[in-house]
């Protein structure tokens, strides 16, 4: 806020600037937080592969930004659909297996 602003300018000002400046400091408080939410994922991830057990597999980072936004309707409907045909492909696996052990007995 300038000097003409704080002296000349209309009373509200003021309240707006500081308004302005909590949110400013919330938005950073929340990036920091979320920042220290990949480095702890980061972290947990390195510690687990290097004391895993040998033949274990081994965790994976996160593939995909953490979302801070909600899903759009369209957004939300093909994520449904896609763990949909997930889900579709994992029980038609399942079944092709079982037919496949009950061919060899």
């Amino acid at each position: 806020m300038t000097h003409s602003e704080y002296w000349d300018g209309d009373n509200w000002l003021v309240e707006a600037y500081r308004k302005k400046h909590s949110l400013d400091i919330e938005s950073r408080n929340q990036e920091l937080w979320l920042q220290g939410l990949y480095i702890h994922n980061a972290v947990g991830v390195s510690l687990a592969n290097a004391f895993a057990k040998k033949g274990k597999q081994p965790q994976k980072y996160i593939e995909k930004p953490i979302r801070l936004t909600p899903m759009s309707p369209e957004e939300k409907a093909a994520y449904a659909e896609q763990e949909r045909q997930k889900t579709i492909a994992f029980f038609t696996s399942m079944e092709n297996d079982w037919k496949r052990k009950e061919a060899q007995q």
